[in-house]
C-alpha cells in the first residue's frame, strides 16, 4: 500500500490548485461551447430557410409529392436539432459543474475524511465494505468503481429531469436542480450496487 499511500499524498498536494483551477476550466468549457452553439445554430437557421426557399419553389411547380414530403421531412429534421441545440447545452454546463463538485469533494473527504481514505486505500475490514476485494482490491479498480457510480447517476439524472428543466426559466436555478438530483441520484445509486456487491460478495468468485 506504500506506492498507494504516495498517490493519495500527491493528490492531496495537488489538490488546492485543481480547486482552483476548476472553475476556470468550466468557465473556458462554457466560453467555447457558447461559441459553438452560436456557430452551429447560425448554420441551422441557414439550412431552414434554404429549405423553405427549396420547398416554396417545389409547391408553385407541382413538384412529385416524394420531393416534396422528402423536404418536409428535412425541414421537421432542422426544426428538431435548433429545439436541441439548447438542451444539449444545458448538459454541457451540468457536466462542468458535477467536474468541479467532484474535484472539490474529493480534495475534502481525501483531506478530513479517514474512513473515505480507508475506502480507497485500507483493506475492505477497514471501511466494512467487504466487496472490494479481488477485482476491486486495487485503488484504481475502486476509483473506476466510484467513475461508473457517476456515470450512470448523470445518465439517470440527465434522463428523469428532462422534461423539468426545459420548464425552468432561469439558468442559474436550472443548473442547480440538475445539481440536486444528481446529489440525490449518486447518493441512491451508491448505496444500491454497493449492497448489491455485498449481497453478491459470498458467492461471487470475482470480489
Amino acid at each position: 500500500m506504500d506506492s498507494t499511500q504516495e498517490t493519495i499524498d500527491f493528490l492531496k498536494a495537488i489538490g488546492p490548485f485543481l480547486a482552483v483551477l476548476a472553475p476556470l476550466i468550466v468557465i473556458w468549457i462554457q466560453k467555447k461551447d457558447k461559441l459553438q452553439k452560436t456557430k452551429y445554430f447560425v448554420e441551422l437557421v441557414k439550412s431552414w430557410e434554404e429549405l423553405k426557399q427549396i420547398k416554396i419553389k417545389l409547391e408553385s411547380e407541382h413538384a412529385s409529392p416524394i420531393v416534396l414530403e422528402k423536404v418536409n421531412s428535412l425541414l421537421r429534421e432542422v426544426d428538431s436539432e435548433i429545439n436541441s441545440t439548447s438542451e444539449r447545452s444545458n448538459i454541457t454546463v451540468f457536466m462542468s459543474i458535477v467536474f468541479v463538485e467532484s474535484v472539490i469533494l474529493g480534495i475534502l473527504f481525501s483531506s478530513l475524511s479517514d474512513y473515505f481514505n480507508a475506502v480507497f486505500v485500507g483493506s475492505s475490514r477497514d471501511s466494512g465494505l467487504l466487496f472490494l476485494e479481488g477485482i476491486f482490491r486495487s485503488t484504481t479498480a475502486r476509483f473506476a468503481l466510484l467513475m461508473v457510480f457517476v456515470s450512470i447517476s448523470i445518465f439517470l439524472t440527465i434522463i428523469s429531469t428532462k422534461k423539468m428543466v426545459n420548464r425552468i426559466q432561469k439558468t442559474h436555478i436550472r443548473n442547480l436542480t440538475l445539481l440536486a438530483v444528481f446529489n440525490v441520484v449518486l447518493i441512491s445509486v451508491t448505496i444500491v450496487i454497493s449492497l448489491m456487491l455485498t449481497l453478491l460478495d459470498p458467492i461471487s468468485p470475482y470480489w
